[in-house]
């Protein structure tokens, strides 16, 4: 976990116990690059997973969470992007807004406890739905989660996570990359730093599907490059996972043009075009 993190976690817990509502929180789940190791100050996210016991305790917790993260934010200078940003395009501006609501920048997720049956791999609540089996599959969702995720507060829902892969579920797996290739394609006039943001993620879930479809377990970014590079050793699609990660650690800081995000959203294409068809011959 990083250092720049530490204390804004610390004091995400300790306001949680303090708070009135530490009874009717069953677990809260960190996820995403907050939980791997990679959070970048400015850049990322911090996502969380919050079951409660009562499906009417869900809107005065998520209102308390909501207020306590905009908090924390401030105090610890983490710079998370906790509002929409507008764009002078049309066209981008609806593509943003529909991310925002099903993939991106949604810190809280409180579901209830009849919502979130791990064990029985059943989520009823209509987002993670819709993001784990439309978008998605369940399966690959819940794995990611159980390598990935860190159980912040309260009970570990995540050790008794069992999970397999049909064939329905290698497909979905297959697509979601190409979901935000096409994303990126769709944004390079608009923003090309946007459209390079999206082609990172494109290859670094393309490079987490491969190792989910191979029985490894998931960790940090880099840990999981280094895993890709020894599984596909000598292929020149090492250089490009490399990269990614360089880019994804600057690109808040580096002035990117439409040529430059172009030549990166095409080698993004190739990357995972090629890496797709390793997978079959390790």
């Amino acid at each position: 976990m990083q250092e720049a993190l530490k204390p804004f976690l610390r004091d995400f817990k300790r306001c949680l116990h303090e708070s009135r509502f530490r009874n009717d929180i069953v677990s809260v789940v960190l996820l995403g690059s907050g939980a791997r190791g990679d959070w970048i100050r400015g850049e990322s996210d911090i996502d969380f997973i919050v079951v409660v016991k009562d499906r009417r305790m869900k809107r005065p917790v998520a209102a308390f969470l909501w207020k306590l993260v905009k908090k924390l934010d401030r105090k610890h200078k983490l710079r998370l992007n906790l509002s929409d940003k507008t764009y002078n395009s049309i066209l981008l501006n609806a593509i943003m807004k529909v991310e925002a609501f099903f993939l991106q920048r949604v810190p809280l997720y409180v579901l209830a406890e009849e919502e979130f049956d791990l064990v029985n791999r059943k989520i009823r609540e209509p987002r993670i739905w819709f993001i784990a089996t439309v978008i998605g599959s369940l399966p690959q969702f819940l794995l990611n989660l159980k390598h990935t995720g860190k159980t912040m507060y309260g009970k570990d829902l995540l050790k008794d996570i069992r999970v397999s892969f049909g064939l329905l579920d290698e497909l979905k797996i297959i697509l979601i990359p190409y979901y935000y290739l096409g994303l990126a394609a769709l944004l390079l006039p608009f923003s090309p730093k946007q459209a390079a943001q999206h082609a990172i993620k494109a290859c670094l879930l393309e490079t987490d599907d491969e190792l989910l479809l191979l029985h490894r377990k998931l960790g940090s970014y880099r840990r999981d490059e280094q895993l890709y590079e020894r599984l596909f050793r000598g292929s020149p699609t090492i250089q490009h996972i490399r990269k990614c990660l360089r880019y994804r650690r600057m690109l808040s800081r580096k002035i990117i043009g439409y040529e430059e995000a172009t030549e990166f959203v095409l080698d993004s294409a190739r990357f995972v075009a090629r890496s797709r068809i390793m997978v079959c011959r390790p």
